[in-house]
């Protein structure tokens, strides 16, 4: 418990402490059989929280009780919405917020769990931004058999940094299928 406490006030952004690093420290102290015994008990008596790959405290309340986290989720979101289509780099995360790139990371997977940030290319962008961008997409590839990167650019004003992770993303999705440089209508096109 008083690992898991420790996680919980160093990485407040973090879902809790990792179940495999729990476990690899208390196997230290005891071996695996007892190990699991102990966090089944615990978690049994609600002094834990097993939740999926984590362990956390019941009153573990995460950014909320954290006020510098809760600042940083705030301001990065704001960030990423301001940006819209453009996305951020680590790096101009960093500057913006002005905290170090660990505790960057650690927001934008906290972003990430929300479903408010995405990742392509190393670039965040806000997921209704995205969203946005994918309706737009798809109302071209309703009316036009391709996508190509210059209507993309169009469709977007950005420039191919962006477009081409974006594209990607989409591709990933099966929203678009490549074809070349171009883009058709993928399986998971809407009919």
């Amino acid at each position: 418990v008083e690992l898991v406490e420790a996680h919980q006030q160093e990485a407040p952004l973090d879902p809790g402490l990792p179940k495999s690093t729990l476990r690899e420290r208390l196997t230290q102290m005891a071996d695996a059989e007892v190990t699991e015994a102990a966090l089944q008990y615990l978690v049994g008596q609600k002094r834990l929280v097993d939740a999926r790959d984590h362990m956390h405290t019941p009153s573990f309340r995460g950014a909320q009780a954290d006020a510098e986290a809760a600042h940083a989720l705030a301001h990065a979101r704001e960030a990423l919405v301001e940006a819209k289509w453009q996305g951020l780099t680590e790096n101009a995360i960093k500057a913006k917020l002005d905290i170090p790139v660990k505790q960057v990371r650690a927001v934008m997977a906290a972003l990430r769990r929300e479903g408010r940030a995405m990742s392509a290319g190393g670039i965040w962008f806000d997921t209704d931004g995205v969203a946005e961008l994918e309706a737009a997409i798809i109302a071209h590839l309703k009316e036009n058999e391709v996508l190509t990167i210059a209507v993309m650019k169009d469709i977007c004003g950005l420039g191919r940094k962006q477009v081409i992770p974006l594209l990607e993303y989409f591709d990933h999705k099966n929203l678009t299928l490549r074809d070349g440089s171009d883009r058709r209508r993928g399986t998971a096109f809407p009919k």
